[in-house]
């Protein structure tokens, strides 16, 4: 179970970085790395976390056409980041087409999913579909679509950094995040 002092460290671990980071996108967007890095963060406090997967943690990034430059530039910010395991899984990242995606999870038995910035609500009913049909936990860098299909994202909150948790879709995905977590993430059913 997690302390108070356990919810602290995420809102204060998320404050501090993102003090420490320059501010390239919209004010109203939380940069790429800190976000991907929250999310990683929050995926811990998951009680059902062993239920998905062993061996790598493997995040698919599916993209449609037009998005191909945009899911390898997320890939390589990725794989970029400080983190390199999750719960002592290693951390792999992967770019895969939207229309091959089923064939993709069989293939690579991913963790996760995660929709881009830009994804439309079409694509992401599609990935909300298959991480329920596959038990994949879904990340957003597009907040607003955590609010409508997807388990976990970052938007903002007074110009600060706030996980959000959709309810409805963690639980298909088979999550189960603890309440210290709920208590500092804006929820979502």
């Amino acid at each position: 179970m997690i302390s108070m002092r356990g919810s602290r460290a995420i809102a204060l671990g998320v404050a501090a970085v993102c003090v420490a980071l320059p501010n390239p996108v919209r004010a109203d967007e939380v940069p790429q790395p800190l976000a991907l890095t929250v999310m990683l963060k929050v995926l811990t406090y998951d009680a059902e976390f062993a239920r998905h997967g062993q061996g790598a943690f493997v995040v698919l990034v599916p993209y449609v056409p037009r998005d191909e430059n945009a899911a390898r530039q997320t890939v390589a910010t990725a794989e970029g980041l400080e983190q390199k395991t999750i719960l002592g899984r290693p951390l792999k990242y992967a770019a895969v087409p939207l229309a091959e995606l089923e064939v993709r999870v069989a293939e690579l038995h991913p963790s996760a999913l995660l929709a881009l910035r830009g994804t439309t609500e079409p694509s992401a009913r599609e990935l909300a579909r298959v991480s329920a049909a596959f038990k994949l936990y879904t990340l957003s860098l597009q907040p607003e679509l955590v609010e409508q299909l997807l388990a976990l994202g970052v938007g903002t909150k007074e110009g600060r950094p706030q996980v959000v948790i959709n309810i409805a879709a963690a639980r298909a995905s088979g999550a189960d995040f603890k309440p210290t977590v709920l208590k500092v993430a804006r929820t979502v059913q």
